[in-house]
């Protein structure tokens, strides 16, 4: 058995998650809604309001209203083609306030605000990359926490 080393005492001390696991095992307010969209909605991704109040849907147009970013639910099985994802009429756990990791669409600074790229489905982008305007859409309350470049996973605060 070895003997605790603080040689590298400090800074993050876990590796990064998986695009939509709740950071760290991090306190986080989860809802589910049912996907009513024939797109798919990927881990760590934008999600809007559905057309029912207990429905949701990637996001497609500057009009969306985000309600949160859709979660990794740690059972999901694989399609036909070994994609992950939340298909039409699945029940997705959608994270209203939390920590999240999510890969990044573009480069995100520390504190940036967190945009939704709507011509990729909800995938995350920065202010950095481009503020809120056509085809990007802000998510309310999230700010990137890592320093992040595009395709990477960084981690999301979302305060509901």
């Amino acid at each position: 058995m070895s003997k605790p080393d603080l040689s590298t005492y400090g800074g993050r001390l876990r590796d990064l998650g998986y695009a939509g696991q709740i950071v760290d095992t991090n306190p986080a307010t989860i809802e589910s809604k049912t996907n009513e969209a024939a797109t798919a909605i990927d881990f760590g991704v934008a999600v809007a309001r559905g057309a029912a109040d207990d429905t949701c849907k990637a996001p497609a147009a500057d009009g969306d209203k985000i309600i949160g970013i859709s979660a990794r639910h740690a059972i999901r099985p694989a399609d036909s083609s070994g994609n992950v994802t939340y298909a039409q009429r699945d029940s997705v756990p959608i994270v209203r306030q939390g920590y999240i990791y999510a890969v990044a669409y573009e480069n995100a600074t520390r504190g940036d605000g967190v945009i939704s790229v709507t011509a990729q489905s909800g995938k995350l982008g920065s202010t950095t990359g481009g503020a809120a305007g056509a085809g990007r859409v802000a998510v309310p309350g999230a700010t990137w926490e890592t320093t992040t470049t595009a395709g990477q996973i960084g981690i999301v605060r979302i305060a509901g």
